[in-house]
């Protein structure tokens, strides 16, 4: 089974513009925030180090150090953000996505251009943040499936699929495809 999600977390509705002419007035427009409810939570990481040992090191103990705190925080809001279940009790964007596809075997190309036009038809403003993102497992099945039985092109072409960029992350289930404008994770 092939699970394709996508991601639409909080949605902030579109302002509309009005047309009117030079001189009518016209009032404020609203823009309906109430879906967005921020929880604000940190990620931390601790690495005891003495200032003898950095001295010690000429200070290249200081660089191992940084570099392994900094992939430290990408490790942990990788596996939270792609994770199906919650993180320390934080659900991560794709704990309940609002658009879910189940398809038997690999998806066709068609399948996957489908679901795209199914998640913009939900309201979404689509924008240029959108993004696939899959483990290395299911981005090398697709790079070797054909977009048509028998054709020369395959589903992913350029780390693209119908010009929409590909992500991979092993943090991504096997079964998965993710699909998603993430300008809307606010992270």
């Amino acid at each position: 089974k092939l699970n394709v999600r996508n991601d639409v977390l909080e949605r902030v509705e579109a302002v509309e513009a009005t047309i009117a002419g030079e001189a009518i007035a016209i009032s404020d427009e609203d823009i309906d925030i109430s879906a967005v409810k921020p929880a604000p939570q940190r990620v931390a990481v601790t690495v005891p180090v003495t200032r003898t040992a950095l001295a010690m090191t000429d200070n290249k103990l200081y660089e191992i150090v940084t570099s392994s705190l900094q992939k430290a925080i990408q490790r942990t809001l990788n596996k939270w953000m792609f994770s199906r279940t919650a993180l320390s009790g934080v659900n991560g964007l794709f704990v309940n996505p609002s658009t879910t596809k189940t398809f038997t075997g690999t998806p066709s190309y068609a399948d996957i251009c489908g679901f795209v036009g199914a998640v913009d038809s939900t309201g979404i403003v689509p924008s240029a943040t959108a993004a696939f993102v899959m483990n290395n497992a299911m981005r090398a099945t697709l790079k070797a499936t054909p977009r048509v039985e028998g054709g020369e092109r395959m589903i992913i072409e350029n780390d693209m699929i119908d010009g929409v960029p590909v992500f991979v992350t092993e943090y991504a289930p096997a079964d998965t495809i993710y699909y998603g404008y993430f300008s809307y994770a606010l992270v």
